[in-house]
């Protein structure tokens, strides 16, 4: 695949509910380097319709959509989804639940994998407990481990931070930079914490009005020195983006 080409290719992409367009023509490309595309937007924009279509399981009226250079509903690409409610198998312990998502060629070394995904996500304490004996945080860092036990070429996460309070989300941040993004997996998630999407130095997409609009590198403050992130020039960048997303307006690219 070449970088021209993207992991996430949309063209003329039109998804509807009824006479409810949640998009209308289209078209985006995020680029190979581009390892974590961000998709931000107020509640009702879409977010939750473009996780779908790119997991697969939500098709569109016209278009088309290819992840990692195949059409999105070919099981070629392998895909892993961190819901927002986490959707751990409340039967199963921890470790089962780990486990449960591991590929046929790690069977037979289940333990072994298992253990090490324990130990890489603080997970080691809490093996042989329930889901409904977690916390929200220890549940999350459940299914992202589970999620990663499945080997995927592209991971989904839906609101990864919003039931987090500030220390959980802070460590879940700590989580994806030091053990997921390592990895090389493509992540693609849709959020409304702009913060956070900013600080896991993501590829920022705003949804809004039935469109995708993506904000160029050189666009986002951010992305520049570290010492960016507290100038007037990235408050003003913020601000200017939560306030598009509050009125549900058409977004823009940012001056440079």
């Amino acid at each position: 695949m070449t970088m021209a080409s993207g992991w996430i290719r949309m063209k003329n992409l039109t998804v509807a509910y009824g006479t409810n367009r949640v998009f209308q023509d289209v078209t985006l490309i995020v680029p190979e380097h581009e390892q974590i595309a961000a998709f931000i937007g107020p509640s009702g924009a879409g977010k939750t319709t473009l996780l779908g279509i790119l997991g697969g399981w939500i098709g569109a009226q016209d278009g088309t959509v290819d992840l990692c250079g195949v059409p999105v509903s070919s099981s070629r690409v392998k895909r892993a989804v961190v819901f927002q409610n986490h959707n751990l198998l409340p039967w199963k312990s921890v470790r089962r639940n780990i486990e449960f998502a591991l590929p046929p060629e790690d069977w037979t070394g289940r333990r072994d994998r298992v253990d090490g995904l324990l130990e890489r996500f603080g997970l080691v304490g809490i093996a042989d407990m329930r889901p409904d004996t977690l916390s929200g945080g220890m549940a999350q860092r459940v299914g992202i481990a589970r999620a990663l036990a499945a080997r995927p070429d592209v991971l989904l996460l839906d609101e990864p931070f919003s039931a987090l309070d500030f220390l959980n989300r802070e460590k879940l941040l700590d989580i994806l930079i030091t053990d997921v993004v390592p990895t090389g997996i493509k992540i693609a998630l849709v959020t409304h914490d702009l913060d956070m999407a900013l600080r896991l130095n993501s590829a920022l997409h705003v949804v809004a009005s039935s469109t995708i609009v993506p904000l160029s590198g050189s666009d986002n403050p951010a992305r520049h020195a570290d010492s960016q992130l507290y100038t007037e020039t990235y408050s003003n960048f913020v601000n200017d983006i939560k306030s598009v997303l509050a009125r549900n307006e058409r977004p823009f690219s940012a001056p440079h």
